[in-house]
């Protein structure tokens, strides 16, 4: 009978473990449980089985668990160096094709470094004021005015006659102040304007890589010329100031001669201040006798040498 008791109970013992027997099966149970050994020694054994089963069942959880977090870490990572790799292109791509058009606009401007005969005007100007540089060479022979009006100081003009090593400056000065006309002898021709800037390597860029990367490349017309615009914080060529913040330049791309530019500062050598917009024009093989004569030294007060 005993046997017969035990086959019963051992078949409610997992239903007595889950603790969903009726309380009549579940007095049964717990009455042969105090009786009967073997049959608890069962459930210990049902007991243990159902925890380990849970723990594994947890364990299988964690490692799935960690299993995707490893996951979303790969397509992450995958993301982000997919990400910097595209970078990386793009701004090869952008340097390398900068390059390229700075090499192209110097070789087309050292066309024009060895003239020997041409004109030249830049403009500068603002709302405050406006200054001219005009220069027209004849072989040895350069013939220079900086021309600055100023709605406060008036008008100052600066011609500078340079003929086989000799310069004479001729200055003029006209304001509510002053009108005086003075001329000096004087190794000081800074106010030239020349072609033979043009051309050489690092004429338009002070590290060909680091100014290519950093330099915005467009196209753009000006003046009715097909330009390049180069837009960067700092162009070495616009202007020769160290001061510059955020420059940009028309480059005409036929020539590779500078059309129009700003270098993003305020002031200069002549003092006031103003937003720094330069336009360039270009004549060659143009000037003449004439052109390069200069003012009349008799009209002029010969002062110290300057």
């Amino acid at each position: 009978m005993k046997n017969k008791d035990c086959e019963i109970v051992q078949d409610l013992l997992l239903g007595y473990v889950d603790d969903v027997l009726n309380s009549e099966s579940k007095l049964l149970v717990d009455k042969h449980l105090e009786e009967c050994e073997n049959c608890r020694n069962k459930l210990e054994l049902i007991k243990k089985d159902i925890k380990e089963n849970e723990s594994e069942k947890n364990n299988s959880k964690n490692i799935d668990y960690l299993k995707k977090i490893k996951r979303k870490g790969k397509i992450k990572t995958f993301i982000i160096v997919f990400i910097l790799l595209f970078i990386i292109l793009a701004a090869c791509i952008h340097t390398v094709k900068n390059i390229i058009i700075f090499k192209k606009i110097e070789e087309n401007q050292a066309k024009y470094s060895n003239l020997t005969n041409y004109h030249i005007v830049a403009s500068y100007y603002s709302g405050k004021q406006y200054v001219v540089n005009e220069t027209y060479r004849k072989d040895d022979i350069y013939l220079s005015t900086l021309t600055r009006y100023n709605n406060d100081s008036g008008l100052i003009k600066m011609t500078f006659y340079n003929s086989n090593g000799g310069c004479r400056l001729y200055v003029d000065v006209r304001n509510n102040k002053e009108t005086s006309k003075k001329v000096y002898f004087t190794d000081y021709n800074s106010g030239i304007l020349t072609m033979d800037t043009y051309g050489g390597e690092g004429h338009i860029y002070s590290n060909l890589i680091i100014d290519s990367f950093l330099t915005r490349i467009s196209r753009s017309e000006c003046n009715g010329k097909d330009c390049y615009v180069l837009e960067g914080k700092y162009l070495p060529w616009m202007l020769h100031d160290e001061r510059n913040t955020a420059s940009y330049s028309y480059v005409e791309k036929e020539t590779g001669l500078f059309i129009r530019g700003s270098n993003g500062i305020t002031g200069d050598s002549l003092g006031g201040e103003f937003d720094a917009i330069q336009d360039w024009f270009y004549e060659f093989d143009k000037v003449t006798d004439e052109d390069v004569t200069p003012p009349n030294i008799a009209d002029y007060e010969i002062t110290e040498t300057k």
